[in-house]
């Protein structure tokens, strides 16, 4: 969790590959299209059949660098873009399965808010269902949902012990 937060802070040096190759004029245009191909993957990715343990915990690694990639690109649009880019995201949500969008969508949720200005931290926020979508927890991961826990279980029971 603590690299998670540091990859978060440092954009996964993102920020400066951008600043350092001014690509953030070299591809405003193209930065929708490719927030919304990150999205695209996420969605299949994490609805690909993994095992029960490490393999679910790589999906989940990879689908969240995936995110706050998308996250950075959407940091370069105006508020007007970045919203209809939720909206197109929310609209290919519903195309989804059903187990995956009733779990992902808090995620959406949360984006919208933080676009808007406001965090997922805020009451409001919780009462909407919004969540912030990272990797790493030291619970069972939200968006797992009824999923069965195989390795998750035995790390949490020897904690308790």
């Amino acid at each position: 969790m603590i690299i998670e937060q540091q990859q978060i802070i440092t954009t996964h040096n993102l920020a400066v590959l951008f600043d350092g190759l001014s690509l953030s004029e070299q591809l405003k245009d193209r930065l929708p299209e490719l927030a919304e191909k990150c999205f695209v993957w996420i969605c299949k990715r994490a609805q690909v059949k993994t095992p029960p343990g490490h393999a679910t915990l790589i999906m989940l690694k990879h689908t969240a660098y995936a995110w706050r990639q998308m996250v950075f690109y959407l940091s370069f649009l105006e508020a007007a873009r970045a919203a209809a880019f939720v909206s197109r995201a929310e609209d290919h949500l519903q195309k989804q399965g059903a187990g995956f969008r009733v779990r992902f969508r808090p995620a959406l949720i949360g984006l919208r808010l933080a676009i808007d200005g406001k965090t997922v931290d805020d009451p409001h926020s919780a009462a909407l269902g919004a969540r912030r979508f990272l990797g790493w927890t030291v619970q069972r991961h939200w968006v797992l949902g009824d999923q069965p826990p195989g390795l998750l279980r035995r790390l949490f029971k020897r904690d308790e012990n």
